[in-house]
């Protein structure tokens, strides 16, 4: 069964420029469509099996003690988009109160200053000044991409998430990378901005047990809608004794539309409150 994408039209995303992606699914009959995803009962109600697949990504991600230390970090960001052109980003995450919050720094062609904050209330992005109120993403959609350690483990630990297992296979739309089946989980959550809920659909690698991609529900900004994106992990970096991505390509139509070069990690407990204070400024 093929899953539809559910909108075609471009939206704005949760750091700068990228545009909604999305790869093709083939999963068991018992499977439910993106589009009308459940709502999550309970992580009691999770597949063991299910959990045991994202415990076994999570350690070779560096483990859950390595993670459990660690409530933040910052990145530098280079995001080059299909035209070649390209913008440095400075990211900054916070998730040690079981919440994610995120702000994102950087400047325009135009030399104008580019502020994009997400907190557990609000989301804005700030342009010389001009600030503009978003629709709120989920959290957990937010750190997927950059921190999927961090994003399987809050899944973990939230009672309105639920793990269970699917197949993925990839689709066969021109231009698709070609990736071997593995392991598929689908990850639905509760979440009061998207009135069905959240389903994220990760695949992870069969060998070394690391994620190999990522599906993800994003909000359409201009058409106060929900469509998906699918994050590719092409490489990953060992940093203050855990494994994140390094490399991330976002496909679009069987496409590649979008590709993230991360670097320059610092991590921490937590970041200070006032990062994700529209006055404070952060070097993008």
């Amino acid at each position: 069964m093929a899953v539809k994408h559910a909108s075609n039209c471009r939206s704005k995303r949760w750091h700068f420029l990228l545009a909604a992606t999305g790869f093709v699914f083939l999963m068991t009959a018992q499977a439910t469509i993106l589009s009308q995803s459940p709502i999550a009962q309970s992580a009691s109600r999770s597949d063991p099996n299910a959990v045991a697949i994202v415990h076994k990504a999570i350690a070779a991600l560096g483990g859950e003690v390595a993670w459990q230390s660690i409530g933040g970090a910052t990145a530098q960001v280079v995001e080059t988009r299909s035209d070649g052109r390209t913008t440095t980003v400075h990211w900054s995450d916070d998730w040690h109160l079981q919440h994610a919050q995120f702000r994102r720094d950087a400047t325009n062609p135009n030399g104008q200053s580019i502020t994009m904050l997400a907190d557990q209330s609000s989301h804005s992005r700030t342009v010389a000044g001009q600030t503009r109120k978003l629709p709120r993403e989920e959290d957990i959609t937010v750190l997927a991409a950059a921190y999927p350690a961090a994003a399987l483990m809050l899944s973990l630990h939230r009672n309105d998430c639920a793990l269970n297992l699917v197949e993925i296979h990839q689709g066969a739309a021109p231009g698709s990378p070609i990736d071997s089946s593995g392991p598929g989980v689908a990850e639905d959550c509760r979440a009061p901005d998207f009135p069905t809920g959240v389903r994220i659909l990760w695949q992870f690698s069969p060998s070394t047990g690391l994620p190999i991609r990522v599906r993800l529900p994003v909000r359409e900004y201009l058409h106060d809608g929900v469509t998906y994106q699918t994050a590719r992990f092409d490489a990953f970096s060992q940093s203050a004794g855990v494994t994140v991505p390094s490399t991330v390509t976002f496909i679009r139509g069987g496409k590649q539309d979008e590709k993230l070069a991360i670097s320059g990690w610092s991590f921490g407990p937590s970041l200070p409150a006032s990062t994700f204070t529209a006055s404070s400024e952060q070097q993008p």
